[in-house]
């Protein structure tokens, strides 16, 4: 199972290049960017407030809290890389809408057949 660590590790290993094609480091950027409604606090925000706390955030994920401390420059750093990039290449927000599934508001299709009946 790869944790949150290994991901980490990937980021900081996978430099930004203006080749114009997304790093791993920029999808995963951009996943955290799409989790939440536009009217709903970012999830890269919450998530540096949380690396704030490096010691508990390093205990958790069993790393050293050196290694916590500089998280949240990398992630606005990468978050700055990303929009930069966005705005150069002319990407839009195209997944920035979450479906409800499941038996708590899933959304339903009739299966019908439009043409059923018809000849």
């Amino acid at each position: 199972m790869v944790s949150f660590y290994d991901l980490w590790e990937q980021m900081e290993d996978s430099p930004l290049m203006d080749s114009g094609e997304d790093t791993q480091a920029m999808q995963v950027i951009r996943a955290g960017k799409n989790m939440r409604k536009e009217d709903e606090r970012p999830f890269w925000e919450e998530f540096m407030e949380l690396c704030s706390n490096s010691e508990g955030m390093a205990s958790l994920l069993g790393v050293d809290s050196s290694r916590v401390i500089g998280w949240s420059s990398k992630i606005k750093s990468m978050l700055e890389s990303v929009d930069a990039h966005d705005d150069e290449n002319g990407m839009e927000d195209t997944n920035a809408n979450v479906v409800p599934t499941g038996d708590n508001g899933a959304i339903t299709v009739p299966n019908a057949d439009p043409y059923m009946g018809e000849m």
